[in-house]
């Protein structure tokens, strides 16, 4: 290497200085901007943990309300069922009951149709002897 003159000396040190100084600027720069940046994704986690839970608390309501709802409606359902077997059942009484009703009605017909005869046979007895 040549020998440096003092001008070319105190030159080079001060473009290394200068070297320095921008190189510990950048340096200075990259770690504030890392700082920020796991600022940002510390923050970023503690949102989408957030998120994440009322996600869930979201989804459990939702899964609570699907089950009553499903629970209303087999209620809704056991209800149905017991008011058709009650109509099927009524039905059932209503007809034995209509039944028993035509026959007591076809029996009095019988006794009517009787009854009426013996009014005919006396009505002719009556005029036969007048």
């Amino acid at each position: 290497m040549s020998e440096l003159n003092g001008d070319d000396l105190k030159k080079l040190i001060e473009s290394n200085a200068r070297s320095i100084e921008a190189l510990s600027a950048s340096h200075s720069e990259i770690a504030e901007a890392q700082r920020r940046a796991e600022k940002e994704m510390a923050d970023m986690r503690e949102t989408f943990g957030q998120e994440m839970a009322a996600l869930r608390e979201t989804l459990a309501d939702l899964a609570r309300f699907q089950a009553n709802a499903l629970a209303n409606c087999n209620n809704a359902v056991a209800n149905l069922n017991y008011a058709l077997a009650d109509v099927v059942k009524k039905q059932g009484e209503t007809s034995a009951e209509t039944y028993r009703l035509i026959n007591k009605l076809e029996s009095r017909q019988g006794e009517i149709v009787k009854v009426m005869k013996l009014l005919v046979e006396k009505s002719g007895e009556s005029e036969n002897k007048e």
